[in-house]
């Protein structure tokens, strides 16, 4: 007889020990195929419960765990996470399809049942180090410190995955994108099984490798008669099926996230609230008049679950919304005028298939007009802080531009002052760019009563000569303070009846070529709030018909 560690080992080194909680052997447990027994689960987490912190299985399971499921896990969901964005730091999609709703709820749900290291590290932290053993003898001195300190680290792990299979599917867009996105992290979860595996075939070194065959082999047995003796009570009842409550708790708690988002993302949360137009104006020259700010309907309007954008503080103004069929089987965002409507109908620019949520995502597709000529230009961005970018602030960069000007002919032209302009810079905080530029007019009290005004003012993108006869609004009977109420009462705005005006068709050619000259464009950076030192043109029209008449060379 040899003593192992003060017990006796009797007949040969292959006798397989038993192992009471108080760290008692004994022999007299049976070599059945008792149901009751089971194995260790084959991955890195098993040798880290089992081996000496003194030996290299030890270590090399931790290098396995935080070196690589930990640190993928951390790296992913850093990488996902925007902390500028403080809107949307989650980078959730501004809304998503029903199909794709309704497979992130289903996928979400698999990846729980389906993470092994979370549901084995509830049910061993829950049911504690098994009673008995039965294996080689280095098991004979597993700690329930280490069985616990291992079936933490699993558990955390277990969760991290969950955590990052849940934010990348309710990040994702597409039923595709969300079956990737899960499975790909499923592949992290699964790196301690694969280092397992290749231990057991020895690229780990030996002593990983003699381990791994030790916690394949091995096997725990529950103290049966423990069991029997309190399996009455309510308490041993409610620990045997903790590991399945807390599964469960898990899932509540992910669904009532998940629900949480999606209301947002359908209330428009994640979705731009506040944006800048800027529109071409060689194809249809008036769109540079609807260049601005633009914002979130406050009326719950949506179209196909997507925002409505109207130009902030006209009505009647330039508006953004979803159409899902142009005629052709098509969908996607669309520019219109006015109220409400068909928006397949009443569009006046469009932009090229998409189901995108999002008008900036659609806005990097290519536009085009109802009558399918491509746009020339199009640019929209998010604003962050419309107070700065928006009204006043563009209005008051030009408060110093030159008082008067001398037109092409030598004839003067004054700025043209708004209706009490002592008390209106608060209403200047919705102003658009065409009002936040000055407004220069000639009119000349010698000529006949009644005379129209030469006008120069800014549309967004160019400076225009005009005259009021051109203006159904004005016309000959133009004077001072209707020119003064048609560019600035904000409820109407002239230059939106103007538009409105042009476009009907019963108009003729001469006032839907409204423009006498006009200049170069007019970019962010050379903008200095003043008509002078640009290069100006003559527009040439085309007259073929009532859309294309809008369209000029320059």
């Amino acid at each position: 007889e040899a003593k192992i560690n003060g017990l006796r080992n009797v007949n040969n080194t292959n006798l397989h020990w038993t192992c009471i909680a108080s760290g008692s052997i004994a022999t007299n447990v049976p070599q059945t195929d008792d149901p009751s027994l089971f194995r260790l689960s084959q991955d890195v987490y098993s040798v880290l419960a089992t081996a000496s912190a003194r030996t290299s299985p030890f270590w090399i399971s931790m290098f396995v765990i935080f070196g690589f499921q930990y640190f993928l896990l951390l790296l992913l969901l850093a990488d996902q996470v925007d902390v500028h964005a403080e809107d949307n730091p989650l980078n959730l999609p501004a809304n998503v399809e029903t199909s794709v709703r309704i497979s992130q709820v289903l996928l979400v749900t698999i990846a729980l049942f389906s993470q092994d290291d979370l549901l084995i590290g509830i049910e061993s932290l829950v049911d504690e180090m098994p009673n008995y053993f039965r294996g080689n003898v280095r098991f004979m001195n597993m700690t329930r410190f280490q069985w616990r300190m291992s079936s933490v680290i699993r558990l955390l792990q277990g969760l991290l995955n969950l955590l990052a299979a849940f934010k990348l599917s309710i990040q994702s867009e597409t039923v595709p994108d969300v079956l990737l996105n899960v499975l790909g992290v499923g592949f992290i979860s699964n790196l301690d099984n694969l280092a397992f595996s290749l231990s057991l075939k020895g690229y780990f070194g030996e002593s990983m490798k003699k381990l791994t065959e030790d916690v394949r082999d091995v096997e725990f047995h529950l103290d049966s008669t423990n069991n029997q003796s309190s399996s009455a009570t309510l308490i041993t009842k409610l620990k045997n099926s903790a590991h399945i409550m807390i599964a469960f708790a898990v899932l509540v708690w992910m669904l009532i996230a998940f629900s949480i988002f999606a209301v947002q993302q359908i209330e428009g949360v994640y979705s731009e609230q506040d944006i800048k137009i800027e529109f071409g104006d060689e194809v249809l020259p008036f769109l540079g008049l609807f260049n601005g700010c633009y914002k979130a309907s406050d009326a719950n309007e949506d179209a196909s679950g997507r925002l409505l954008y109207e130009q902030v503080g006209f009505a009647n103004g330039g508006k953004f919304g979803f159409c899902s069929d142009f005629g052709d089987g098509d969908g996607g965002w669309a520019f219109f005028i006015g109220e409400m409507g068909d928006i397949c109908e009443k569009y006046i620019a469009r932009s090229g298939e998409t189901s995108t949520f999002s008008l900036l995502e659609a806005a990097t597709t290519k536009w085009y007009t109802s009558d399918d000529l491509p746009l020339d230009y199009l640019e929209i961005t998010e604003i962050k802080t419309p107070t700065s970018e928006c009204g006043q602030s563009m209005f008051q960069a030009s408060i110093d531009a030159c008082p008067s000007i001398l037109s092409f002919d030598s004839l003067p032209m004054s700025r043209l002052a708004p209706p009490n302009s002592d008390n209106d810079m608060e209403s200047r905080s919705i102003l658009d760019a065409s009002v936040s530029h000055p407004i220069y007019y000639y009119y000349s009290a010698t000529e006949a009563a009644g005379s129209s005004f030469d006008l120069i003012f800014f549309n967004g993108r160019r400076w225009i000569r005009t005259n009021s006869i051109h203006i159904p609004a004005l016309g000959n009977k133009a004077n001072l303070t209707n020119v003064q109420d048609f560019f600035f009462i904000k409820d109407v705005h002239g230059l939106f009846t103007l538009i409105n005006d042009l476009r009907t068709s019963a108009l003729d050619e001469r006032r839907r070529q409204w423009v006498t000259e006009i200049s170069e464009i007019v970019d962010a950076a050379r903008d200095q709030g003043s008509p002078l030192g640009l290069q100006w043109y003559f527009p040439r029209y085309e007259t073929t018909t009532f859309k294309s008449s809008f369209r000029r060379l320059i």
